[in-house]
């Protein structure tokens, strides 16, 4: 993900040392999230764990849904 970030920042003609810091920022991020996410969810129950686990999968598969529906509306229809 952070090569994809950085590539993505270079085509936007983004100069290199911010490029390399944006990039090691975005992992900072994700080790930070990491590591409040294993404190808050260690002593969480079943139920808690799967109620979070639902609503991820719910939010992700809304975001998706929306993405191919705007997507299927700029197709045409094949008449059969």
């Amino acid at each position: 993900m952070a090569v994809l970030a950085a590539l993505s920042l270079r085509a936007r003609e983004v100069p290199a040392g911010r490029a390399s810091l944006l990039t090691c920022g975005l992992g900072l991020l994700i080790a930070v999230g990491a590591a409040l996410g294993l404190t808050v969810f260690a002593r969480a129950s079943n139920a808690v764990l799967v109620g979070t686990l639902a609503l991820g999968c719910a939010g992700l598969l809304h975001l998706l849904t929306e993405e191919l529906l705007v997507e299927a509306r700029l197709v045409e229809e094949i008449r059969w």
